[in-house]
């Protein structure tokens, strides 16, 4: 069955018309659409929010039950879109989440419909992802996908349990048992300790323009895994100076081409996560924190003390 899609939109049009020919070529029953709300000191941006909001609409030529949620005022690119989602899921049971750079294949949809209806009783699965960042095919498996702790949402489709009780500022966070949380990811303390750091700042100074880091969060408290394609089903084009935070277009995780996925799936034998990819992908993405081992604080500490004896001794000499 053709699942129902929310459309998330601002003030892109060139990337939101190509995002918008996959969902057309795919024709979905039911569309969502939401679109937040211009910024007043943005000269020109309430016209082109406008515009990029009618454009879509009057491109409906399928038979499509519309329904829509258009922000009068600014959000951010955090807010708006956990907005809308939460919206989403308060009509729907389950569905896919399309944001307006991430463009999709016909796989990527055909993928969704199945993994959505083969892990809808499973609770251990947090969502159903459409990007694979292993374009050389290091990490990847004979399988048609594999598991993942992260839920990378380029692209998206999961079910109402799972969104419901996201919390925008994290407040649990503080009252968790957070090394435990945390190392049910990964044991080394290098990634362990930048998940902290990136909760910790987080809870603490709650932004506007991040939402999936706190989605993030619900998924590890609740030690779910993601489905991630053998492929890569969707591609980001939401380079450059209109983008919030991949300007870069160096960046590897941006325009990676799709590839056809061969049904019917070949479904993995046991439900456990590809901790190599898991670990490129912390890597590429979320950062490391190295410690100073603990011998070689004692190394330098006996330095500084040898270093200040001497010192001492010389002075009194004097």
């Amino acid at each position: 069955m053709k699942q129902p899609i929310l459309f998330i939109l601002f003030n892109r049009l060139g990337t939101a018309q190509k995002v918008f020919a996959e969902i057309k070529k795919y024709q979905p029953a039911v569309l969502y659409i939401s679109a937040d709300g211009y910024r007043p000191d943005e000269n020109g941006e309430e016209e082109v929010c406008k515009s990029v909001r009618e454009w879509v609409l009057t491109n409906i030529d399928w038979k499509c039950e519309v329904k829509t949620l258009f922000h009068e005022k600014n959000l951010g690119c955090g807010r708006a879109p956990s907005a809308a989602i939460s919206w989403f899921f308060e009509n729907e049971e389950q569905g896919i989440i399309l944001e307006d750079d991430c463009v999709p294949s016909q796989n990527f949809f055909l993928f969704c419909e199945q993994m959505l209806d083969y892990y809808k009783g499973n609770s251990r699965i947090s969502i159903i992802s459409g990007c694979n960042f292993d374009t050389s095919k290091t990490y990847s498996t004979s399988d048609s996908y594999f598991y993942s702790v992260f839920p990378y949402t380029w692209g998206w489709a999961t079910w109402r349990r799972n969104w419901e009780g996201y919390d925008y500022s994290i407040s649990e966070w503080k009252n968790r048992n957070q090394k435990k949380m945390l190392s049910y990811l990964f044991k080394e303390k290098k990634y362990v300790l930048a998940w902290k750091k990136i909760f910790d700042k987080l809870s603490r100074d709650v932004p506007d323009d991040i939402w999936d880091y706190q989605f993030f969060f619900r998924c590890f408290k609740r030690k779910q895994l993601s489905v991630v394609p053998s492929v890569n089903l969707v591609t980001n084009i939401g380079t450059g100076n209109q983008a919030t935070h991949t300007v870069n277009e160096n960046n590897p995780k941006m325009n990676i081409k799709t590839e056809s996925m061969i049904f019917p799936l070949i479904h993995p034998k046991e439900l456990k996560r590809n901790f190599k990819y898991d670990v490129f992908l912390q890597e590429l993405n979320y950062g490391v924190i190295e410690q100073t081992p603990v011998f070689k604080k004692i190394k330098r500490f006996v330095k500084e003390q040898i270093k200040m004896l001497f010192f001492s001794s010389d002075s009194r000499t004097i």
